[in-house]
């Protein structure tokens, strides 16, 4: 801002004179502060000759959408797999046009047992007919009923990332319904959840996972009496043959349970040549078709598996159709098998241990109410 001046001297006979410099001016560099919800934006000048310094180019705060657009949980709801799955909704207005766009859910779930925490990222999600945004969380075992699921939905509104977090656990749904049910205007579903709470119990227990905090500890004598007690009838439907084709080259060893996670049917097979090979279970009419690079192969038993779980919680007593086919066609004879099946050739062995007994009594009581709820 000031100008300068250069002495001339001279080094024999000590005569001078002054030029003068012109001022240079200011240089100066910006640093911009961009505006948030809570706070106006602005730009910092700083001249990088002198150090002088303003601020100027204010925003105003960030007027975020509200009410109904408002970044938020709507509600959470739950489904009845071989596992649970819990969705959580956003309203449909919080991503219209002139809203928050690029939506995503991020989820994460300890596992106590294991030592780990699950996270999962969801960008893709369904509509449901009022127009709202679900995004599914699945895998969600039995024993881990009581864990806390953190959900958080992002969303981003004029070049800004904005995000809203909750928690949610498959008992916070549970309770939450119990507690609106003080008559008897609602048995079936009364049953299911209290059965659903004692299966899961029943799951802490025979995987010991937190037993010093029972998912069902919290459940009132009133809602106790609207668990099941009854004798259980169940039928065993293992066939190997129920289809047979001539000059099998793969077969089936063995079906069962595997139980540590979920409730998923086990078909061990052997197939020495795997080239086009796939399995087909047919369940209800709905086939589905395993390619044999989703197996798994157990070493110990030489031989592969495959852990079936696209059974929902009401199909307990549903037969399962498996076939190994190459090409298409049949390689193997059909087995026909059951989750019930298992429970049946399995409660009254005197090498089951007390908790799995119970495990698969309580699973029996949830898969049979879960059928009388949903069977309209």
């Amino acid at each position: 801002t000031a100008a300068g001046a250069k002495t001339y001297t001279c080094s024999i006979c000590g005569t001078s004179y002054t030029e003068e410099i012109a001022a240079t001016g200011h240089s100066y560099e910006t640093v911009t502060v961009a505006p948030t919800c809570t706070e106006g934006g602005y730009t910092t000048y700083t001249c990088s000759v002198c150090g002088d310094s303003y601020v100027d180019s204010y925003v105003d705060a960030i007027v975020l959408p509200s009410g109904n657009a408002a970044l938020k949980f709507q509600t959470a709801s739950l489904k009845l797999e071989a596992d649970m799955t819990v969705t959580f909704v956003v309203r449909g207005q919080v991503f219209a046009a002139g809203a928050y766009e690029n939506p995503r859910v991020e989820y994460s779930i300890p596992d106590v047992l294991n030592g780990t925490t699950r996270t999962a990222v969801v960008t893709e999600y369904t509509t449901n007919s009022s127009g709202s945004l679900q995004f599914p969380f699945s895998g969600i075992s039995p024993r881990m009923m009581k864990a806390p699921i953190t959900a958080t939905v992002y969303g981003t509104y004029q070049g800004v990332e904005y995000s809203y977090s909750m928690q949610y656990a498959v008992t916070t749904y549970c309770y939450n319904q119990l507690k609106k049910e003080t008559n008897h205007s609602n048995t079936k579903f009364m049953t299911l959840l209290a059965d659903l709470l004692n299966f899961g119990t029943a799951h802490q227990v025979y995987a010991k996972h937190e037993t010093d905090n029972l998912i069902n500890a919290d459940m009132t004598d009133f809602h106790k009496g609207f668990a099941s007690t009854y004798a259980l009838e169940l039928e065993d439907l293992q066939n190997t043959k129920y289809e047979v084709i001539e000059n099998p080259t793969a077969k089936f060893n063995s079906a069962s349970l595997a139980l540590q996670n979920a409730v998923l049917i086990r078909l061990e097979m052997t197939c020495e040549d795997l080239t086009g090979v796939t399995l087909k279970v047919v369940a209800d009419g709905v086939e589905t078709i395993i390619p044999a690079e989703d197996w798994k192969y157990d070493e110990a038993k030489q031989r592969h598996y495959y852990d079936f779980d696209k059974l929902m919680a009401k199909q307990m007593g549903t037969a399962i159709y498996a076939t190994i086919c190459r090409d298409g066609v049949a390689i193997s004879n059909t087995l026909q098998y059951s989750i019930e099946t298992f429970v049946a050739k399995t409660i009254d062995k005197s090498t089951s241990s007390a908790e799995l007994k119970n495990l698969l009594k309580m699973m029996m009581y949830y898969g049979n109410s879960a059928a009388a709820y949903f069977t309209k």
